[in-house]
């Protein structure tokens, strides 16, 4: 399964030390460190277990698969069941329900996103995420398209001015981030 557990001793109310591991649509090798939210929904209201928000930066491994820059930064919850929600500023929200945290010997805990890729195509640019692909995304990819950062260029009529399409994470925005956004036109992600 996708879940890993190190359970030296009882620790009956947190769980700490929780890593999430993840993979973006678009990304199959060591690419730049990327920005991550997660949000945990407790979904037993009898622990009295608050929901969590987490933000941070995460790096690729050579295969794609994103881990936490600072892994000793060590994530703490109080134990029950929960919908954790993972998203990033160019893909849409994955969610998976029913993680169940109560074991009463669990301090630490892995959780592996990576078997399914958050999809490519969300290009936000204005800081607010519709969480489907759509026709603003369909926009900004086109107001950018053929830009690139390095080395910078900036076709004759373009802005440049987000790189929000470039969802492979390569530099630039072309014909490849199209493909992406095309393949998954119209897709939700998860709530």
């Amino acid at each position: 399964g996708p879940c890993s557990y190190i359970n030296p001793s009882p620790s009956p109310t947190t769980v700490a030390n929780l890593v999430l591991k993840l993979r973006l649509e678009a990304v199959a090798s060591k690419k730049p460190n990327q920005f991550f939210t997660f949000k945990f929904t407790n979904l037993n209201p009898a622990t009295n277990a608050p929901d969590y928000t987490f933000t941070g930066w995460y790096e690729a491994d050579n295969q794609g698969i994103y881990s936490p820059v600072n892994p000793g930064t060590a994530m703490s919850i109080v134990k029950s069941t929960y919908k954790i929600c993972a998203s990033h500023a160019t893909h849409l929200v994955k969610c998976v329900n029913s993680v169940d945290l109560t074991d009463p010997y669990i301090t630490q805990f892995t959780f592996d996103m990576s078997t399914s890729e958050l999809l490519a195509g969300n290009s936000i640019n204005s800081g607010v995420s519709t969480n489907v692909i759509d026709i603003f995304d369909y926009n900004n990819l086109v107001k950018n398209f053929n830009c690139k950062q390095d080395p910078y260029t900036q076709p004759a009529g373009k802005l440049c001015n987000s790189y929000a399409s470039d969802f492979d994470f390569d530099t630039d925005i072309d014909i490849f981030d199209y493909n992406y956004f095309a393949g998954n036109f119209g897709v939700k992600g998860d709530l």
